[in-house]
């Protein structure tokens, strides 16, 4: 499989205002790079250093609104998925919400019920730490499965437009998704 760069970009320019990205070796995500335009955020930066730590290659890829769509409901979980793993702002700073950084919360979330006393770093998409413990990891879990819920709720009510005939086009399902905010 070869890398898909224009999926990542894509997905990079959907949160913030790019030159473009550059990946200098493929499994190493240190030499992954975002060119920002100068009109870019701080927190639009942390937003795609969200997105970029939290690509998964692997992934179904970020549906095209161009492309001919022959089944809404994939192109409704495709939507959902870019959305869900797309990252939120947590703390002033970028957690990633894909599934593998989902199933660290909740591990961790774990740990700190059995170590009450204890605290934990948690590692920011842009590399920073938040110092958390277990009432302020518990909020985090909450923010992400907020997140997470959110976003299939969201894709249970288009399937059901879907089926009812009120959403027929990729484009309503787009509009139906960017009620969720990063």
């Amino acid at each position: 499989m070869t890398f898909p760069l224009k999926n990542l970009t894509a997905a990079i320019a959907n949160v913030c205002p790019i030159d473009g990205v550059s990946i200098g070796n493929e499994s190493n995500r240190a030499s992954w790079r975002i060119d920002f335009k100068a009109a870019a955020t701080a927190e639009q930066r942390a937003a795609a250093a969200t997105v970029l730590a939290s690509f998964d290659a692997e992934a179904p890829p970020e549906p095209d609104p161009q492309a001919p769509v022959l089944d809404l409901k994939a192109y409704a979980a495709a939507k959902r998925y870019v959305i869900e793993s797309g990252g939120i702002v947590f703390n002033a700073k970028a957690i990633a919400t894909d599934r593998d950084s989902q199933a660290r919360i909740c591990a961790t979330v774990s740990y700190l019920e059995q170590n009450p006393s204890l605290g934990v770093e948690w590692k920011t998409a842009d590399g920073g730490f938040l110092t958390l413990n277990r009432v302020a990891m518990l909020a985090l879990a909450d923010a992400v499965g907020s997140r997470v819920q959110a976003c299939r709720a969201k894709e249970a009510e288009v399937a059901a437009a879907i089926d009812g005939l009120t959403i027929t086009t990729t484009a309503e399902i787009d509009v139906a998704f960017a009620e969720i905010t990063p």
